[in-house]
């Protein structure tokens, strides 16, 4: 019987809970064997509050036997804070996890800080321009075989997982159980992700459904899995501002995006950049920042896309901008931009303007 499982099954447990009863048991095995008033006494004494007395330590054995049987049938991997393969920079955090359930290819970066991991987050409703930002920034650290972190809901962090499994490896932390990926939309990514060698963690175990509580306390995984946090698109309440808190209190560094447009829905990037963080408008400015070699861009069969890619930078141009730049005719240069947004390398905003994004 594994104490960490059945300890974690303890309403309001914590990792400082649990040194403080190992402190008193003497040795982790013999944890189980404490009694219900001894755990009591210690919710007791650290919760603060008057809570009910404990009287399940039983109840909660037999809930972790048949969570370690069910993680058997599922080939989930019970991954408890002794275990060697438990996530390095995970072990350092305050109120670390005391077991994680992880599904897939545990990458060797999480054991080692060799190679940098950058979790890749933001607003569920993303722009335009944020939702190809994410998913470029995600693929072009996965083509240098560099891992990325991210929480799997709706918006900015799909963009970031399906732009890094499709390229190398992604890592996604959950807000449900370990089998439960949320929301509903993201089933087909969850095992997209598991088919390309990903991984999939969650401190949730099978059949746990999502809980509004749950996606706060995910986001303090995410930020203490990794090196680095970028934040792609915040609004001023944005759950993503629960992140780059945990990103400071973890000593993480903090990186935002550029939002040309100076718009409302990035009101938490400025905030953010404002206290600190640092500000990147293009995926070759943040692998700069990590010190990789940012490969040049292939050049594309039309001398005009190429004209533009070179006049286009991260501020905005308008099209009579854009024209003067490369002495271009509006309608040939209307012509590239469109074929060029098609393919993703640039973004338009409101009054025809545009930037590029690489």
């Amino acid at each position: 019987m594994n104490p960490y499982l059945v300890f974690s099954r303890i309403e309001g447990m914590s990792a400082r809970k649990f040194d403080l009863l190992l402190s008193r048991a003497g040795s982790v095995q013999s944890m189980l064997k404490l009694r219900d008033s001894e755990i009591s006494a210690m919710l007791l004494r650290t919760s603060g509050k008057k809570v009910p007395a404990f009287t399940g330590l039983k109840n909660c054995m037999e809930t972790a036997q048949k969570i370690t049987e069910t993680c058997i049938k599922k080939n989930i991997a019970i991954i408890d804070f002794e275990d060697s393969r438990y996530p390095v920079r995970l072990r350092h955090i305050y109120d670390p996890p005391l077991v994680l359930f992880a599904a897939g290819v545990i990458p060797a970066d999480m054991n080692g800080y060799s190679k940098k991991i950058t979790a890749v987050v933001g607003t569920r409703k993303p722009s335009g321009y944020a939702e190809v930002f994410s998913e470029k920034l995600a693929s072009a650290l996965a083509e240098r075989g560099l891992l990325c972190v991210s929480g799997m809901a709706a918006g900015c962090d799909t963009c970031a997982h399906y732009g890094s499994y499709k390229k190398g490896r992604t890592c996604a932390v959950l807000g449900s159980g370990i089998d439960k990926p949320y929301p509903l939309s993201n089933f087909n990514l969850y095992h997209r992700i598991l088919e390309a060698g990903g991984l999939v963690l969650s401190e949730y175990p099978p059949g746990a459904e999502a809980r509004k509580f749950f996606f706060p306390r995910r986001n303090r995984i995410i930020s203490g899995l990794s090196d680095i946090i970028v934040i792609i698109q915040a609004g001023i309440k944005s759950g993503a501002l629960i992140t780059a808190k945990y990103a400071a209190d973890q000593n993480r560094e903090l990186a935002v995006l550029y939002d040309p447009q100076n718009s409302e829905d990035f009101a938490g990037n400025r905030r953010l950049a404002e206290e600190g963080a640092l500000v990147i408008g293009s995926t070759g400015c943040f692998l700069k920042h990590l010190g990789l070699e940012v490969l040049e861009k292939a050049q594309t069969e039309n001398d005009a896309e190429n004209l533009l890619l070179s006049s286009l930078g991260v501020f905005p141009l308008t099209l009579a901008a854009v024209c003067r730049h490369t002495g271009l005719e509006a309608q040939r240069a209307s012509a590239a931009i469109s074929r060029l947004i098609l393919n993703g390398l640039v973004q338009e905003f409101p009054g025809r303007q545009y930037v590029k994004i690489i």
